[in-house]
């Protein structure tokens, strides 16, 4: 085998370069120590896959804010809640508006974590019924 040109090295040191701007440092991820050995879920409800699209409305945080319409992606649900991916941060406590094929539910969030750039995991916890959330949403 032999070794590399200086072009071949050139456009390796470029490909590094273009990686290091694409992905963050990991030391906000780290820098908290290991998780707690004695960890235990402690889900109420057990979790099922849940793969699809889903329309959401989320509604702002602060007071006079605008509703925002997007789509999300539903990894997994179960009795109490459901977690999704979104290209939005949301935040514990907001409220979102769930539309799966013309039924509305509301969640609220209560934790969401950046995946990547542009990608956030969120699980939250359904608030009330379809009937009641279908007010809501007008």
């Amino acid at each position: 085998m032999s070794a590399p040109s200086e072009n071949d090295q050139a456009t390796n040191k470029l490909n590094d370069q273009a990686i290091n701007e694409l992905v963050e440092p990991d030391t906000e991820l780290f820098g908290f120590g290991p998780a707690d050995a004695d960890f235990r879920d402690v889900r109420e409800f057990p979790r099922f896959p849940f793969r699809g699209r889903a329309g959401v409305v989320v509604l702002p945080c602060e007071p006079g804010g605008e509703p925002v319409e997007c789509e999300v992606l539903t990894t997994d649900v179960s009795r109490g809640g459901l977690s999704l991916l979104s290209r939005q941060q949301l935040f514990p406590g907001q409220q979102v508006v769930l539309v799966l094929n013309d039924a509305h539910r509301l969640v609220e969030v209560c934790w969401c974590c950046r995946v990547w750039a542009g990608l956030y995991s969120a699980g939250c916890k359904f608030l009330n019924s379809p009937v009641e959330t279908v007010e809501l949403a007008r």
